[in-house]
C-alpha cells in the first residue's frame, strides 16, 4: 500500500511538474530581397538607402568610405520541463544586409542573406531539417560568407 502511495504522489509530482513552452523573438525591423533590389551600385546615395532600409544596426568607417550593415534577427525556442531537468533548443536565424558607400557617399556594392524566415521550433531531442538554400549556408560552411556577395564587393570597400 506504501509503495502504491508513493508511485501515485511520483506519478501526480511528474504530471504537475512538467510543461512545454514556445517563445519567439525577434530583433530589428524584417529585412526583404525586394527592398534590396531597390538599391542600385553607381546610382543609389546614402541618403535613398536610409530612406528604403531605414536606420543601420552598424556603420562602419574605411577611411573616406563607409559600410552600413543591417540586421533582423529572429529566434524561436521550444523546451520541456521536468521538475529540475529543462531541455531547451533554440534555433537563432539572421537576415544580413551589408551596404558600401565611396568617399561621395555613393552607392558601390551590396551583400544580402535572407535566413530569418527559415527558423523552427523543435523540441531539443529532434533532429533539425534545414532545407537545401539554408543547409548550405549553415555555420562552419566556407561558403556561407561569400555566397551571396557579389565578386570583388569585399576588396573594393576595403581599399
Amino acid at each position: 500500500m506504501i509503495q502504491l502511495t508513493r508511485l501515485a504522489v511520483c506519478t501526480l509530482a511528474l504530471a504537475c511538474f512538467s510543461s512545454c513552452f514556445v517563445s519567439r523573438e525577434t530583433t530589428n525591423v524584417p529585412l526583404s530581397a525586394e527592398l534590396v533590389d531597390q538599391l542600385e551600385p553607381g546610382r543609389t546615395t546614402a541618403t535613398e538607402v536610409a530612406e528604403i532600409l531605414g536606420a543601420p544596426s552598424e556603420v562602419v568607417q574605411l577611411g573616406f568610405r563607409s559600410a552600413w550593415r543591417y540586421d533582423h534577427v529572429r529566434a524561436k525556442r521550444a523546451g520541456f520541463s521536468v521538475i529540475v531537468v529543462t531541455l531547451i533548443d533554440t534555433d537563432a536565424r539572421t537576415d544580413r544586409v551589408w551596404v558600401f558607400f565611396d568617399e561621395n557617399d555613393l552607392l558601390t556594392n551590396v551583400g544580402s542573406t535572407f535566413q530569418a524566415g527559415g527558423s523552427q521550433y523543435q523540441m531539443p531531442w529532434q533532429s533539425r531539417d534545414y532545407p537545401e538554400s539554408v543547409a548550405a549556408s549553415k555555420p562552419n560552411d566556407e561558403s556561407a560568407d561569400t555566397a551571396s556577395i557579389p565578386a570583388g564587393s569585399g576588396g573594393s570597400a576595403a581599399r
